[in-house]
């Protein structure tokens, strides 16, 4: 091996070296997301999502000061798009164990879940920026019905809704499912967009 070789060689080990030291560790990782819950719009629905995610290994948690993310990937055993659509909405996401995970840490502060059609699902997300999808990724953003935490002055404290994507990698439909949980400033935030007889004409029950 020529000196040259050598050289690229150090090159790199080196850049991987520095790339892996740049990669958290699964605890460091655990305490940074903790740090982000605690200094949140809303600790305790962090908390409880984030210990959620730990309980439940397919799940992923991201953690923001106003929004808290939890994703999971899915494959339908669909080989066409369409079909796997279908398929998911078979299911009813609101009983789902991200979902009574949210209604239960609402109803223990002694707040109440309303429930909504995908049309506001759909209008909540469209109030913000939720990337381009990849080539050949489909979003859909109407396959759910929304939830949103009120408390007792019926004043929004936080909103579940989910982001759908569909792809085709190789063979069946990839599907993952984002629940996006906007906690109290952007739920605020949403409360100021849509009126309140919009979300009474999409209502469907108390949960």
């Amino acid at each position: 091996m020529d000196i040259k070789q050598l050289l690229k060689l150090g090159m790199v080990s080196l850049i991987a070296f520095q790339l892996s030291a740049c990669i958290p560790t699964k605890e460091e990782r655990l305490a940074q997301n903790k740090s982000i819950a605690r200094a949140s719009d809303d600790p305790a629905l962090s908390h409880a999502l984030l210990a959620f995610a730990k309980n439940h290994k397919k799940y992923k948690a991201e953690l923001h000061k106003q929004l808290v993310t939890i994703g999971i990937y899915n494959n339908l055993y669909e080989n066409q798009i369409s079909s796997a659509i279908n398929s998911y909405q078979q299911k009813d996401s609101t009983k789902d164990a991200v979902a009574k995970t949210y209604i239960v840490t609402a109803k223990k502060r002694g707040h109440r879940v309303a429930m909504y059609n995908a049309a506001i699902n759909k209008m909540i997300l469209s109030i913000f920026n939720q990337g381009r999808p990849l080539r050949g990724e489909v979003y859909q953003y109407a396959l759910d019905n929304a939830l949103i935490e009120y408390d007792k002055n019926s004043r929004m404290v936080s909103v579940l809704v989910r982001l759908n994507s569909f792809m085709i990698p190789i063979g069946n439909v990839l599907h993952e499912q984002n629940s996006r949980f906007y906690l109290s400033g952007l739920a605020r935030m949403i409360e100021s967009k849509i009126s309140r007889k919009t979300l009474q004409d999409n209502f469907i029950a108390d949960l």
